[in-house]
């Protein structure tokens, strides 16, 4: 069973962690998230667990899109990704989360289609197209390399060892960059980046001595 202990900070010069806000007793489980330069907020794919009152032996999961305050650590639901008609029969289900510097929203569902979310339309998913891959499990993680724009997957299988992609945003289709080890269930990806001011001047390239 997962469980959150808390929402933390980690330095990433003394591998010191500071807790921020205590998340023992929540009915949620988070696959990824991801900052949203564009407002200072972090996003977060997660499991909502829904176990009915009467019927105890009834209990799922459905996908669920939260923002989270990085000072105060509140979490907030934005969408809930099910049909309360159909249940658990005909909901697609998300894995991971990443947004690009333009606050655009990516995911991957549980058929390995690239899906973004529109915010300004109470996060209707847009379908951008296949990856080629059949993602299982719910550890895996994307992340931008934001200097570059390039989408990076952590992609995790049932069936062959896990495995590292970029994601074609404007259609979907994954392209292998590497292996990362036999179910290695990889979360968390970050990317360090720097990304010039508008007045700064671009990058020398083909320079030759």
């Amino acid at each position: 069973t997962w469980a959150h202990i808390a929402l933390s900070t980690v330095d990433l010069a003394t591998g010191s962690v500071t807790d921020i806000k205590d998340w023992s007793d929540e009915y949620f489980i988070i696959n990824d998230m991801a900052y949203d330069y564009t407002t200072g907020l972090i996003y977060a794919m997660g499991r909502s667990i829904y176990q009915d009152d009467f019927l105890s032996s009834l209990v799922f999961e459905y996908s669920c899109l939260y923002t989270i305050n990085p000072v105060t650590g509140v979490m907030t639901e934005v969408k809930q990704f099910i049909d309360w008609g159909t249940g658990t029969l005909a909901n697609r289900t998300y894995y991971t989360m990443a947004c690009d510097l333009n606050g655009t929203l990516y995911t991957i569902d549980q058929n390995g289609a690239l899906v973004a979310f529109d915010r300004d339309n109470g996060y209707a998913e847009k379908v951008i197209g296949p990856t080629g891959l059949s993602p299982a499990h719910t550890t895996q993680s994307m992340e931008f390399d934001h200097t570059t724009g390039t989408l990076y997957w952590a992609a995790d299988f049932s069936s062959e060892v896990s495995k590292l992609y970029t994601v074609d945003t404007s259609n979907g289709r994954a392209a292998l960059v590497g292996e990362t080890g036999t179910d290695s269930h990889l979360v968390g990806l970050y990317i360090p980046f720097e990304v010039p001011s508008q007045a700064a001047p671009g990058a020398v390239g083909d320079f030759v001595v």
